[in-house]
Parts: C-alpha cells; structure tokens; sequence
C-alpha cells in the first residue's frame, strides 16, 4: 500500500502542475491519483481516506465539466 499512496501523491502533483499550465490533462491525473487513494482507504478501512477521496473526486469531475463548458 506504501507504494500505491506514493504514486497517488504523484499523479494528483503531476496533475496540479499540470491544471496551473492550462492542461486539461491535469484534471485525469487528479482523478487517476484520488481513484488511488480512495482504494488505499478501502483497504486500510479508514474512512477519513476513502470518504475524502470520493468527495475530491467529485470535485475534479465537476471542475473538468466545467473546463469543458458544459456547465
């Protein structure tokens, strides 16, 4: 699980770097690394990981429909 947190960490950094250079890819690698990180809290049965994780997803998935214009 270590491991797997690391790489979460990695795509949602990965991701913000990209966000802040006007990259709609940014918002895949955030998804991506929160998707990890809500498995890593499952696995580990704390909720305080995979209850945030879930809400954080949800937030990126908002704000890339919004990137796109559809809302």
């Amino acid at each position: 699980m270590n491991k797997l947190g690391h790489i979460g960490y990695i795509l949602i950094l990965l991701g913000m770097f990209l966000l802040a250079n006007a990259s709609y890819w940014g918002w895949l690698f955030r998804i991506v690394g929160e998707l990890i990180w809500t498995y890593v809290g499952l696995k580990l049965h704390m909720s305080s990981i995979w209850l945030w994780g879930f809400i954080f997803i949800l937030f990126d998935t908002y704000g890339f429909i919004k990137w796109l214009g559809y809302l």
